[in-house]
């Protein structure tokens, strides 16, 4: 698959250039951030902190080879870098979500 862009349901696996990959559930508006093993964030702006809900009301460049930009209603935004695969979640494939 190339993009979200004309998707309005579902759950996905967006995966980065930098190797982060973020859960999109399109139902409920969240998106959850995996880091590449052995990567610590020291808290920056716009970055999400890891394994927790970001519920998000715009998500813009959700496509390969572009970036994702989300936004909170409460003006909160996160950016990823460039995105390389995304990939349908399938609930019994044996990942933690």
């Amino acid at each position: 698959m190339d993009s979200l862009i004309n998707a309005t349901s579902g759950k996905y696996w967006i995966t980065t250039y930098s190797g982060t990959r973020y859960l999109i559930d399109l139902d409920n508006d969240t998106a959850i951030r995996f880091p590449i093993e052995g990567h610590e964030w020291t808290g920056r702006l716009g970055i999400t902190s890891d394994g927790k809900p970001f519920h998000f009301v715009t998500i813009n460049g959700a496509r390969v080879g572009e970036s994702m930009y989300l936004t909170s209603l409460g003006g909160e935004w996160r950016l990823t870098s460039e995105i390389q695969s995304i990939e349908l979640y399938e609930e019994d494939n044996g990942d933690k979500y």
